[in-house]
C-alpha cells in the first residue's frame, strides 16, 4: 500500500515522496524512552491542518452569521419595545383625558341632583302654600274669624 503525494515547490518544481507504511506513518524509536514513537507525514500533517483550518473557517463564518442574526433579533426587539412604550404612553394620555371627562361628568351629575332636591323642596313649598289656600277656599268662616 504505497502512497505517492506531491507537492508544488515555489520554482516550479515538484517533490514526489512515497511512503510504504500504512496510513502515512513511520516507526522511530526515542532514545531516552527506548520505545517507539509514531510521527506522521509532514505532508499529510498539512494537509490536515489545511483541512482543520478551512473547517474553523467555516465555523467562525457561521458563528459571525449567527451574531449578526442574533443583533437583528435584538434590534427587531427593540424596535417592539419602543413601539410598546409609544402606545403605554398614548393609552396613559387616553386614560387621563377619561378620568377628567368622568370627572366632569361627576360634577355635571351632582350639579343635577342638587338642582333636583331644590326643584323637589320648591315643589314641596308650593304644594304646602296651595293646600293652605285650597283649605282657606272651602272654610271661608275661617278667614272671618282670623282676620
Amino acid at each position: 500500500m504505497a502512497s505517492e503525494i506531491s507537492l508544488a515547490v515555489a520554482d516550479g518544481d515538484s517533490v514526489t515522496t512515497t511512503d510504504s507504511t500504512p496510513d502515512s506513518v513511520s516507526r522511530l524509536t526515542d532514545s531516552t524512552t527506548a520505545g517507539p514513537v509514531t510521527t506522521t507525514d509532514p505532508l499529510r500533517a498539512i494537509q490536515t491542518l489545511s483541512q482543520t483550518v478551512e473547517m474553523l473557517r467555516e465555523d467562525v463564518g457561521q458563528e459571525r452569521d449567527r451574531a449578526d442574526q442574533a443583533e437583528r433579533q435584538v434590534e427587531i426587539e427593540r424596535q417592539l419595545v419602543e413601539e410598546g412604550r409609544k402606545r403605554i404612553d398614548e393609552l396613559q394620555a387616553s386614560l387621563a383625558d377619561e378620568r377628567r371627562r368622568i370627572d366632569g361628568l361627576h360634577t355635571e351629575l351632582a350639579d343635577a341632583r342638587t338642582t333636583a332636591m331644590i326643584s323637589g323642596s320648591g315643589a314641596a313649598v308650593l304644594r304646602t302654600r296651595l293646600t293652605l289656600l285650597t283649605d282657606e277656599r272651602r272654610r271661608p268662616w275661617r278667614r272671618r274669624w282670623f282676620r
